[in-house]
Parts: structure tokens; C-alpha cells; sequence
């Protein structure tokens, strides 16, 4: 079997969806693309559903991403996600939301694997 050469993520996300465009997009799916390193979704606004499992993203900020109600961040290796107390919040909602719907696999997520971080200058008050 031939091994996929990597990508950069950051590279990939900026080629692929232009700053511009970013403002604009509420559901992001970049599962299985073979990404590798440092992806920054700051400029997110409006994303509210992100699948980035799969890959090798090493460090997660989406501290921007104010709508954020879903994240799979999954088979990503260590993975430091940097987020701000509300978009916090809004996953935990999220989460019982799609647990009463009986959508919530979490065993399938390594949590040991992911380091949560907070950027309390985004937090709003």
C-alpha cells in the first residue's frame, strides 16, 4: 500500500477556502485529507460543524469560531484545541443535544490524546 504524502494544513485550508470565503462557511469537513501540523480556523465567524478527524493536526485553534456546536477532532494523534469559554458552552450544548437524539459516540474519541485550551481575551462578558 503507498503511503499519502502530507499536507500542510494551514497551506490546504488557505488554498482551498480563501479568506474571503471563510466568513461565510458554517459546516467544514476535512476528515481523512492527510493534513499534518498547526490549523488556525480563527477567521470562522459563522462555522458551527467541524470534522477535521482523521488526520495528523497536531494544534487546533478555533477560538474565533463563536458558533462552533460540533466537533470531531478524532485519530489526530496529541492535539492541543484552543477555544474561547463560550464556544465551550455552545459544544456542551451540542453535546446533550445530539445525546438525546442518541448521536454521541464519544468512546471513539482518544480524549486522553487532546489538550483543551482557553483564550479568555475572547471570552465575552
Amino acid at each position: 500500500m503507498e503511503k499519502k504524502e502530507k499536507i500542510n494544513a494551514q497551506t490546504y485550508l488557505e488554498t482551498t477556502y480563501p479568506r474571503f470565503l471563510q466568513k461565510n462557511i458554517k459546516k467544514l469537513t476535512l476528515r481523512d485529507l492527510n493534513l499534518e501540523g498547526e490549523l488556525d480556523l480563527s477567521n470562522f465567524d459563522k462555522l458551527e460543524e467541524l470534522d477535521c478527524s482523521n488526520n495528523s493536526i497536531t494544534y487546533l485553534n478555533v477560538s474565533g469560531c463563536i458558533n462552533l456546536r460540533k466537533l470531531k477532532a478524532d485519530s489526530n494523534g496529541k492535539l492541543k484545541i484552543i477555544l474561547n469559554k463560550n464556544i465551550e458552552e455552545n459544544l456542551r450544548k451540542g453535546i446533550k443535544k445530539e445525546r438525546r437524539k442518541g448521536l454521541v459516540n464519544f468512546p471513539a474519541m482518544n480524549w486522553s490524546s487532546i489538550h483543551f485550551g482557553f483564550d479568555n481575551r475572547l471570552t465575552e462578558k
